[in-house]
């Protein structure tokens, strides 16, 4: 979603809803179309435009969709309502299956009318959350496509292609996933002081992934071999989360050696443990390291911060 949208624009300036807003907040900038927007002017109907660039966003990064704005971003308005609005996002006409979405108001986070106040002309302002299933799109002729943000444009993905479209959005999510996981226990446990902090669980995530079998449909030969080591020859592996394993085992089994008067001081005060910790912190931050380098070697996007 954008940093801020045109409600939180509108709350953080203190400003009321009307067009003379709408007007300044795209002329500000700040709905430049792009990546993260779309203009529809829409004057009589609002249907497969709209339809296209709501799931467009939702199979990016979401955004928000301007109903009754033009392409060089002025407020013309639309005589739609918002019920007859929300009708069309709903393709109901459109077969349904549990693997993608058609019903396109389930990724819309919420839709601000802006009301022109002459002629009865509302503009309309649609926040699209990303979803993680793939968004189609009704065309006239009864075919689903999948709409796919290139910059400002959208591309029509027919069904062969959407399917190899939607795998590697999918494995390029789980590695992204694995890496947040990894990157905040090991935060976790590099800040570890003393007991009663309480040593961080076992990754969640990373252990669903295994269980239901994604880890295998979904990553490739080299993405387990990055998490989950090459193998496991004479017990030696080499992926970052058999690493995090090893150090949480590690950790786990020195603390388990302390007399219990000695469980309430702080870990790096403890001489019989000291050393357990002395490259903890180091060696995590290589291992996170090398994950990202690989992730980015295969055209994964980092989250913001990197």
């Amino acid at each position: 979603m954008p940093v801020t949208t045109y409600r939180e624009w509108l709350a953080l300036n203190n400003r009321p809803n009307m067009a003379e807003e709408l007007t300044s907040y795209v002329a500000a900038g700040a709905s430049a179309e792009g990546w993260l927007t779309e203009f529809k002017a829409a004057a009589r109907n609002p249907d497969y435009g709209v339809r296209e660039a709501v799931a467009g966003l939702a199979n990016a990064r979401g955004g928000e969709v301007f109903v009754g704005v033009n392409d060089d971003g002025i407020v013309t308005g639309s005589p739609v309502t918002l019920e007859a609005l929300n009708e069309t996002l709903r393709q109901t006409r459109a077969p349904v299956a549990p693997w993608r979405i058609v019903d396109l108001m389930q990724v819309v986070a919420n839709t601000t009318p802006v009301p022109l106040g002459t002629g009865g002309l509302t503009a309309y302002v649609i926040e699209v959350r990303p979803y993680d299933l793939p968004c189609f799109v009704l065309g006239a002729d009864g075919r689903l496509a999948l709409p796919v943000r290139s910059g400002s444009d959208t591309k029509l993905l027919d069904a062969a292609t959407s399917i190899e479209w939607h795998n590697a959005r999918r494995r390029a999510d789980v590695l992204r996933s694995c890496l947040l996981e990894l990157k905040t226990f090991s935060l976790q446990l590099t800040q570890f002081q003393s007991l009663g902090d309480g040593l961080p669980d076992p990754l969640p995530y990373i252990q669903s992934i295994v269980q239901d079998g994604a880890a295998y449909r979904v990553l490739t030969a080299s993405d387990r071999a990055a998490l989950f080591g090459a193998g496991i020859p004479n017990g030696r592996t080499t992926g970052a989360v058999d690493l995090y394993y090893r150090v949480v085992r590690r950790v786990r089994a020195a603390l388990e050696r302390l007399p219990m008067p000695n469980r309430s001081l702080p870990i790096r005060n403890l001489q019989d443990v000291n050393f357990e910790f002395a490259d903890l912190e180091t060696q995590i931050r290589s291992t996170i390291q090398t994950l990202e380098t690989y992730l980015r070697s295969q055209g994964v996007s980092l989250p913001p911060d990197h």
